[in-house]
């Protein structure tokens, strides 16, 4: 079965989320998209069964945020998230899984995903889940994030080479690492900083690059761990 055509860039309210469906079963699909039609803030704009078919919108469409609903116990299930997030670096991808395996998840996160929703999980939930992830947080369930965060913070430390990475940050992408750390979002962090949102996210890159991060959360554990952020200045 060929993936649904996407609607034109322009279609509906041009501050909606646009949203892409990535499932092998129609049915489903068909079900999220009546569940996000509910949903003022969304507009469905594709649907996909395969990866190859989610690559060939993704060429052709401005997509904000993708739906994968996929087993990451698959041997190609990170693989399939890598070129996904390879292939439109400013696309979000919330996985939706019925796995809750910390592992699993740190692996999807550091390969591109911005965020796991665990299927057993609220309606209303998922909605909150894709409007956090499209204003550019990463979602995790509480009982995976603790497990997650352990695991990240359990990484050697080389002192001299993460002096050099810390040093190689310019004065303002310091700035943007501490306010990630206290939790603002860009559009936040561009409000503080009187810079466009569009800069924050091309500082985000530099950063990520620099302090070989791969995604929000890894970046805040990273300010954290090496005291990036003050305690005394509230957002």
């Amino acid at each position: 079965m060929s993936a649904n055509a996407p609607e034109p860039p322009g279609h509906g309210n041009c501050q909606n989320i646009r949203a892409l469906l990535v499932h092998e079963h129609a049915i489903i699909r068909q079900g999220l998209r009546i569940l996000l039609e509910q949903c003022d803030a969304v507009d469905v704009v594709g649907e996909a069964k395969t990866c190859t078919e989610s690559l060939e919108i993704l060429k052709r469409s401005e997509v904000d945020i993708v739906l994968l609903d996929i087993d990451l116990r698959l041997p190609n299930s990170i693989d399939t998230l890598s070129k996904l997030a390879a292939a439109s670096p400013n696309t979000r991808l919330l996985i939706l899984t019925g796995v809750n395996d910390p592992e699993l998840s740190q692996r999807a996160l550091k390969c591109g995903a911005a965020g796991l929703f665990l299927k057993d999980q609220r309606c209303d939930v998922l909605i909150e889940a894709i409007k956090k992830v499209a204003k550019g947080e990463v979602w995790l369930d509480r009982s995976l994030m603790a497990a997650v965060l352990i695991n990240l913070t359990r990484g050697p430390f080389h002192e001299n080479g993460e002096r050099e990475k810390i040093g190689s940050l310019t004065r303002r992408e310091r700035e943007i690492v501490e306010l990630v750390a206290k939790g603002m979002r860009n559009r936040e962090i561009a409000d503080r900083l009187f810079i466009g949102e569009k800069t924050v996210r091309n500082h985000m890159a530099s950063i990520f690059s620099k302090l070989d991060v791969d995604h929000r959360l890894e970046l805040a554990v990273y300010a954290n761990k090496h005291k990036l952020a003050s305690a005394d200045d509230n957002p």
